[in-house]
């Protein structure tokens, strides 16, 4: 999920042999979709997926069927460009987990401190547990160099 312009994340992993799908709403731009099949160039083999593995879309409607990733990532992307209201982060963190496989974690980063508030996810943290549907912990970031605060690990719950 959340690519940028020239989608290095996603595309270390591949090269890694990880299977990966990028998510952004740009990708619905012909520009953008040219833009990024130009900065692929260099790998051949890549590029010809890049229109299965680049899908246009929103966090808040996710394109994919249900139960079928081990993790999701998000970097820079939710909860950043989410409104900063619990309608937009329910709806988003019951799509992730409705994509999310039983035990499955997703990853999202990054929370500076006084954006939003711990509290503000533990709501959302009470919601969900008594729905059944997952487990949101709100991590402090320990490392001094990061600009971020918090990050939050969002696990699907395992079938009882």
């Amino acid at each position: 999920m959340g690519s940028g312009s020239r989608v290095n994340f996603a595309r270390e992993a591949a090269k890694r042999g990880i299977q990966i799908y990028s998510l952004s709403s740009a990708f619905s731009d012909k520009y953008y979709r040219d833009l990024l099949k130009e900065s692929w160039k260099e790998d051949k083999k890549l590029k010809e997926k890049s229109d299965k593995l680049f899908i246009a879309g929103l966090a808040q409607e996710l394109p994919f069927k249900s139960n079928i990733f081990d993790s999701v990532l998000s970097s820079w992307a939710i909860p950043m460009y989410l409104e900063k209201n619990r309608k937009e982060y329910e709806t988003s963190f019951r799509e992730i987990a409705r994509v999310l496989k039983p035990g499955g974690k997703a990853y999202l980063a990054p929370i500076w401190e006084g954006w939003i508030s711990p509290e503000f996810f533990h709501e959302i943290k009470e919601a969900f547990k008594e729905e059944g549907i997952a487990d949101i912990d709100v991590q402090e970031v320990k490392d001094k160099t990061k600009i971020d605060k918090y990050k939050i690990v969002l696990t699907k719950f395992l079938p009882m």
